[in-house]
């Protein structure tokens, strides 16, 4: 068979369960899990966590629209690390565009935090949830704050303190971390590590 990319698994086999009801399988969503799409579900599914306004059409959109527009952004980041730090040859043209790209993205998110206590509206939500784990990468992982001026974006400053201040943060980045106390890669779970290989 030849070597190609494809959105769709190429074998039918089982997919592992885990004991979480809540699991959900890459082969059920277009080109496999979406963040976005999953944070949607799980805020609707337990609505008293807050994670989107209840009773409020217009404040739900608005929080939708940001989650919608973390979706949008987030592939850009994504393409921003790949060139500057997977790329095996440096394509200068590629590392300049995207990181363009990344700092038009957090003015976006700055100007919105200056209006804005969090993203999606008044309180944390699935907006924050999905944009978080990014703006940390950027800053950690990709080591480019320099770069894209995160330091000085003031509302973003204030805002990735206030995420990093909530417990639920704190729990979600340990999961899925980019330092050596991070369980993600061996996480099979909640509360359960697979085996190391």
């Amino acid at each position: 068979m030849e070597n190609r990319p494809t959105a769709a698994p190429r074998h039918e086999r089982p997919l592992p369960r885990g004991a979480q009801p809540l699991q959900l399988y890459s082969c059920a969503t277009p080109n496999g899990q979406k963040s976005g799409a999953i944070l949607l579900y799980i805020a609707e599914k337990f609505p008293a966590a807050g994670l989107l306004p209840v009773g409020d059409p217009a404040a739900r959109s608005v929080a939708l629209q940001w989650l919608f527009w973390v979706a949008g952004a987030a592939p850009y980041l994504g393409q921003y690390g790949h060139f500057k730090v997977y790329a095996k040859e440096r394509i200068p043209y590629a590392e300049g565009r995207y990181e363009m790209e990344a700092c038009r993205l957090l003015d976006v998110m700055d100007r919105r935090l200056s209006a804005s206590a969090w993203l999606g509206g008044d309180a944390f939500g699935v907006a924050d949830c999905a944009a978080y784990p990014w703006v940390v990468c950027v800053d950690k992982f990709y080591k480019a704050a320099q770069e894209t001026r995160l330091a000085d974006r003031e509302h973003v400053q204030r805002w990735m303190a206030a995420c990093a201040a909530l417990p639920v943060v704190q729990k979600g980045m340990l999961i899925n971390a980019f330092d050596n106390d991070a369980e993600f890669h061996r996480y099979s779970t909640p509360g359960t590590l697979a085996a190391d290989a």
